[in-house]
């Protein structure tokens, strides 16, 4: 069976005889359910707990895996005849072995706005980047910062220093925070790129990306006035008053 999905358990796979005893009358109890997954109807998918042989043999039995990164799986049975009169007592029993073929599950990277007040810095954590991967541990995954922001910087929340690259579990611990630059801004806005890094030779390989936009709470700067000195002119003339003797930000 592969990963997430379900398979007709088939006479093929499970063959059951009894030359004394007809298949509507064998029936088979799931004495041990699958750990990864569970024994189902084919058709409505309702769990079974037993079923009879000529059910079986009808393709009204199916395995369903249950999504998990497993490769393999088992459940036990047993057989018993219906029509004996003890109905209970087991006639055969065994394990019947799964194997499962995984499929490479998608890196899944949900982002929410950073919201900052001008000249200010802030966290950036799991609440506004989420990077999940079922099959990956967050200290196995990096984030790459692809394009820096232009009115900021990405930095270590402890020691403020910029970096352009940080793991996961980093991110999720509050280690990562941006930084305003203080210029008057409305908003800001940096891509990113995860890679898994126990992939040796493949850790750079791109397993997802995504934009995370900046808002940016603007603050209204206080106009500063710097006079650098006296005019001198001379009587009865003009002289320009430069931005050297007169000089006006905001």
């Amino acid at each position: 069976v592969t990963e997430a999905t379900s398979t007709v358990i088939t006479e093929s796979l499970v063959n059951i005889t009894d030359e004394e005893t007809v298949a509507s009358d064998l029936r088979v109890d799931v004495t041990a359910q699958p750990t990864h997954g569970i024994i189902v109807d084919t058709s409505s998918m309702s769990v079974l707990s037993s079923f009879l042989v000529s059910e079986l043999n009808a393709g009204n039995v199916s395995y369903l895996h249950d999504g998990t990164h497993t490769s393999t799986d088992t459940m036990g049975m047993s057989v018993h005849d219906n029509s004996a009169a003890d109905p209970s007592v087991i006639l055969a029993s065994g394990a019947v072995n799964i194997d499962i073929t995984t499929t490479d599950d998608q890196t899944v990277v949900v982002v929410n706005p950073i919201l900052i007040v001008e000249a200010n810095v802030t966290v950036v954590d799991s609440s506004l980047v989420n990077i999940t991967d079922e099959e990956t541990v967050a200290s196995d995954l990096r984030v790459n910062v692809a394009d820096a922001p232009v009115n900021g910087k990405i930095v270590n929340t402890s020691t403020n220093v910029e970096i352009s690259s940080f793991l996961v579990s980093e991110l999720n611990a509050g280690e990562v925070s941006y930084e305003h630059d203080g210029t008057h801004t409305a908003s800001d806005s940096l891509n990113i790129t995860v890679h898994d890094v126990s992939d040796g030779a493949d850790s750079n390989v791109i397993l997802a990306s995504e934009t995370v936009s900046v808002i940016i709470t603007t603050t209204d700067d206080a106009t500063v006035l710097t006079i650098s000195g006296n005019v001198l002119v001379t009587e009865a003339t003009s002289t320009v008053i430069t931005e050297s003797l007169v000089n006006i930000t905001d």
